[in-house]
């Protein structure tokens, strides 16, 4: 098995949906002939959207020879830079009302 990281082009900036897709791939015509799987990595977080779950991450596969393409929500843990199989909720800060003194 080969695997090859490649770098993007800023065409994605320049749409209103941010996430990868196959033609966002420097060089991308010989990539897509070629492999027999196109994955991404993707955070909402790190495209300035405003209400993402910064314990979430897109698993993005555009092509798949012997298998499924699409979307599916996997977990990131940011402090130990990892991803998990499944995201935690967002840490939410919970305002309490105060109790009454009877």
């Amino acid at each position: 098995a080969v695997v090859a990281v490649a770098q993007l082009n800023r065409d994605s900036k320049n749409r209103s949906d941010k996430k990868p897709i196959a033609s966002d791939l420097e060089g991308s015509g010989q990539w897509g002939k070629d492999a027999d799987a196109v994955i991404f990595l993707y955070r909402e977080e790190m495209n300035g959207v405003l209400d993402a779950n910064p314990n979430e991450a897109k698993l993005i596969i555009s092509r798949a020879r012997n298998g499924p393409i699409g979307e599916w929500t996997i977990g990131w843990d940011g402090r130990h830079g990892q991803f998990t199989d499944e995201p935690k909720p967002p840490l939410m800060l919970v305002q309490f009302e105060p109790l009454l003194s009877v």
